[in-house]
């Protein structure tokens, strides 16, 4: 086996505890040695992690801790090299311009993030998103040994008013076109948001005619009760904004089959 040519020996599948020949220290004092394939390529081998969330399941993203991408493992410690974020998209939606749901990626417990931003500018009409992001040299943390990696969601970034909850006490039966500009008072810094208000059996029906900019979920404006045929104060209109942003937005068209993709390059290191 000494003397054979290394074209004439077998091939095998290299894993990464093989080991080859290394001549240490070679303009020297040479030395020969051995060292596995994961020693030689530097942190091991690596590896793919994909998945894919629903529509419906995009909306319910934790805020608080992580949707995993891949599972920690006990004794190890998961450093991702490069993220990729696709978001593939069906027609249906108007509030493109306001994204307004940013993503975090990070490890399991971790309060800063590896990735923030994937920005409200980055949906257009009829275009599916791509988002690749090569992620800084990791400097070693053993904190995160056993971490999953993986992705929430910050649902407090501005964007234009999807989802809104209308009340007070109305008068009368009529329709009314308002605006930010209209309100009495306005509890955060949104704009631009226009609704059709109608009046009718004492109830508030809003509908949101163009979302405006800069809004935040739990926002509140009120409209003078005086807009709509009645008394200020008593017959006010409160506007409460529910969600905002592409996310938030009522689909219309029948069920989305939007979906977002994720994915993560990464090495497994030991620590043990």
């Amino acid at each position: 086996m000494a003397d054979s040519k290394v074209s004439a020996l077998s091939a095998v599948t290299p894993v990464s505890t093989d080991l080859v020949y290394v001549v240490s220290n070679p303009g020297v004092t040479p030395v020969s040695k051995k060292a596995t394939l994961a020693n030689v390529i530097g942190l091991g081998p690596f590896k793919l992690a994909r998945v894919e969330i629903a529509h419906a399941d995009i909306r319910t993203l934790p805020t608080a801790g992580i949707f995993p991408v891949v599972e920690g493992i006990e004794g190890k410690i998961l450093i991702p090299i490069d993220f990729f974020f696709l978001f593939l998209r069906t027609a249906g939606y108007t509030n493109i311009a306001d994204f307004g749901q940013f993503f975090v990626f990070d490890w399991e417990g971790i309060a800063s993030a590896l990735i923030t931003g994937i920005s409200n500018s980055i949906l257009a009409p009829d275009q599916d998103v791509l988002k690749a992001v090569h992620i800084p040299p990791f400097s070693g943390d053993t904190s995160i040994e056993g971490k999953s990696l993986g992705i929430r969601t910050i649902n407090e970034p501005e964007g234009g008013v999807g989802t809104l909850t209308p009340s007070g006490v109305s008068v009368g039966a009529a329709a009314f076109d308002v605006d930010t500009t209209d309100a009495s008072s306005n509890s955060g810094a949104g704009v631009g948001a226009t609704f059709h208000v109608v009046t009718a059996s004492l109830a508030y029906t809003v509908t949101v005619t163009s979302h405006g900019t800069e809004f935040l979920t739990d926002d509140v404006l009120v409209f003078p009760g005086s807009l709509f045929g009645g008394v200020d104060v008593v017959n006010d209109l409160t506007v409460t904004i529910d969600g905002v942003g592409f996310f938030d937005e009522p689909f219309t068209g029948g069920d989305p089959a939007n979906k977002l993709i994720v994915e993560v390059v990464y090495h497994e290191v030991g620590v043990s």
